[in-house]
């Protein structure tokens, strides 16, 4: 089951990791060690949860720039990709083999409505991007199984006879949802 991530553990991982990001790592037995060594943490269980969240923000880091944490690597590469000037524009028609820019139709008529019609272009048909195969989410391993009928009780129907994976939580509490689908039938008497 997961934790709640306090304040100080989220504070002193940005800390860390704006002072010493060229050391870091994304595993955590190494971030686990660099904290040990580069600050004085009070409790193993602590310094557990703040190497934690540092390899979480640095794989989070790998990905793109993250909210609140301001280090020089990452503005020097904010900087470079904003003064990027690409060294041959790709509105140069002479730098192409047929003399002509690939659009597709919607791009043609947008040109055109901005009064750029003087520009040869080749209108091409659009291939639809590939998207990659992901493994299922949790979200969708929570659903029951279709077909389960209701299972009845004299004084008590759950709407979903379901329960939550024993990895995730223990069988004896309510299945998902009983709050909400828990019906009271009238006691026979």
């Amino acid at each position: 089951m997961g934790r709640v991530r306090t304040k100080t553990v989220k504070r002193s991982a940005k800390v860390i990791i704006e002072r010493y990001y060229p050391k870091l790592t994304l595993d955590f037995e190494t971030n686990k060690r660099i904290c040990d060594e580069i600050a004085i943490i009070a409790s193993k269980r602590l310094r557990n949860k703040i190497a934690g969240y540092t390899t979480h923000l640095m794989k989070r880091i790998q990905r793109g720039p993250v909210r609140g944490i301001s280090f020089k690597l990452q503005e020097e590469e904010r900087e470079r990709k904003d003064q990027y000037v690409p060294e041959v524009s790709a509105l140069d028609v002479s730098q192409t083999e047929s003399g002509q820019l690939d659009v597709d139709a919607d791009t043609k008529d947008l040109l055109k409505s901005m009064g750029f019609d003087n520009l040869k272009v080749n209108v091409v048909a659009v291939s639809q991007q590939q998207q990659a195969e992901r493994p299922p989410s949790f979200r969708s391993s929570l659903n029951p199984a279709p077909g389960i009928t209701e299972k009845k009780n004299s004084y008590l129907a759950f709407g979903r006879p379901w329960r939550y994976p024993d990895n995730v939580c223990p069988g004896w509490l309510f299945p998902r949802l009983a709050w909400f689908s828990l019906v009271w039938r009238a006691i026979p008497g």
